[in-house]
């Protein structure tokens, strides 16, 4: 699905709709924590995923925020989600979802 631009926007995978862009939350990951939430989901990707587990792995173990490296993260940032935050736009994206327990 495309904006009027002729942008991507939207993935139908199956029965979901998710955005075209990846979303990178690993910055976020101390706000995540404070808001309750305690699973974080990652969704496999077929570029280096394995460094994208140890990526969070990381971030969750040191307490250290990882700079922003997936694309858009505006919508959890009460933002229009194709907004892309200082940091965003590296070539190796990362997209995170986020389920409180």
């Amino acid at each position: 699905m495309k904006t009027r631009e002729g942008r991507p926007f939207l993935t139908i995978n199956g029965i979901q709709i998710q955005s075209n862009e990846h979303c990178d939350l690993a910055p976020d990951i101390a706000e995540l924590h404070a808001a309750g939430v305690q699973l974080l989901r990652l969704y496999p990707q077929t570029n280096d995923m394995e460094s994208v587990v140890a990526r969070f792995r990381e971030a969750i173990d040191s307490g250290r925020p990882p700079q922003r490296i997936g694309k858009e993260s505006g919508y959890w940032h009460g933002q229009a989600g194709m907004e892309r935050l200082p940091g965003s736009g590296a070539a190796d994206p990362v997209q995170a979802v986020v389920s409180p327990q």
